[in-house]
């Protein structure tokens, strides 16, 4: 079994307190997921209508928070079901959607020497992350069907780049290219398509891998 680094058990205790507060305001994990996009449209209109990536960064941090918070309150409460998944998992998609498209955008509405560089990293990006996604979404439908259900023989969550990471480098990069320059931005988000594309192929072989062992034990 594959061992990831993750940053959601270090933020796993203010994830926690944050969503036992939501639970005492009658927060639904639904109304917190549509919060979680929301914060993301706010992150992508305040770069692109105050040009701050610190409160591009600051509100894509509290995305990621949110990101988690909906799970949470959904298993405090008891309140998990196969919708709620699948909606968290759509809205996560489209969140991120926003934050890039928000990039994007800048680029070409404040154009610089590296502008065309940039978007074409965070298009190249763009596409990766949602093949890190897909990727796992299909092998786990695949060893699903043939009802191989045991997690720790075949861990899915493998990657240097899951989605918390990649807001989280997000952030970073943010709050670091406020207070430095357009190259550093393209510098960021050259690591950025690097490091997406290592997590996808990583899956991608890790789950051919895992699809080729069931094969090879059930003949």
């Amino acid at each position: 079994m594959k061992r990831t680094f993750r940053l959601r058990p270090i933020f796993a205790p203010i994830v926690k307190f944050l969503a036992k507060i939501a639970i005492n305001l009658k927060i639904t994990p639904n109304f917190a997921t549509w919060l979680m996009v929301s914060f993301s449209l706010i992150s992508s209109l305040g770069l692109l209508f105050f040009q701050s990536f610190i409160w591009f960064g600051v509100w894509i941090f509290l995305t990621g928070l949110l990101d988690g918070i909906d799970g949470a309150i959904a298993r405090m409460t008891k309140k998990t079901s196969k919708f709620g998944g699948f909606f968290d998992s759509t809205m996560d998609r489209i969140s991120e959607s926003i934050i890039l498209s928000g990039l994007i955008l800048f680029t070409q509405i404040f154009p610089t020497n590296y502008s065309q560089w940039i978007l074409l990293l965070t298009i190249i990006g763009f596409i990766f992350s949602y093949l890190i996604s897909y990727s796992r979404a299909r092998a786990e439908l695949e060893l699903k069907r043939s009802f191989v259900i045991d997690n720790d023989r075949f861990s899915m969550n493998i990657g240097i780049l899951a989605r918390s990471e990649r807001l989280f480098y997000l952030f970073i990069m943010s709050c670091i290219v406020q207070f430095t320059s357009p190259l550093i931005l393209l510098i960021f988000m050259g690591f950025y398509v690097v490091l997406t594309a290592w997590t996808f192929l990583e899956r991608f072989f890790t789950y051919k891998s895992y699809l080729n062992e069931f094969v090879e034990t059930n003949e």
